[in-house]
């Protein structure tokens, strides 16, 4: 779990808030990427990111339709380059594609 002084890099995570990490404000600041950004996809609950990871999906149209339909928010962040929200208890955070520093706003 992500305490309030800590920070982390990952490669591919995802974090249900209020178990793996702290309902609170949070920083993500790319820290490095597998191409030209990380993917950054905020579900509202465990059912809406099963929704999303079941629905169907061939064409980079239909994955952006997916993401639109069942997510909170959803951001590619490119190296150096941050992303802040409030993460909610029953949330679904995923981070694809790069490595990511994860910092609480105080």
């Amino acid at each position: 779990m992500i305490g309030s002084e800590q920070s982390s890099s990952f490669d591919k995570a995802l974090f249900v808030v209020g178990k793996d990490i702290p309902e609170g404000q949070y920083v993500f600041d790319c820290v490095e990427t597998k191409g030209y950004s990380t993917e950054i996809l905020l579900f509202e609950s465990a059912d809406t990111y099963t929704t999303y990871h079941v629905t169907s999906r061939f064409t980079i149209g239909e994955e952006q339709d997916a993401i639109d339909a069942n997510s909170k928010a959803s951001a590619w962040i490119q190296q150096d380059k941050s992303f802040s929200t409030y993460l909610s208890t029953g949330n679904i955070f995923l981070i694809d594609g790069g490595n990511v520093k994860i910092s609480v706003m105080e």
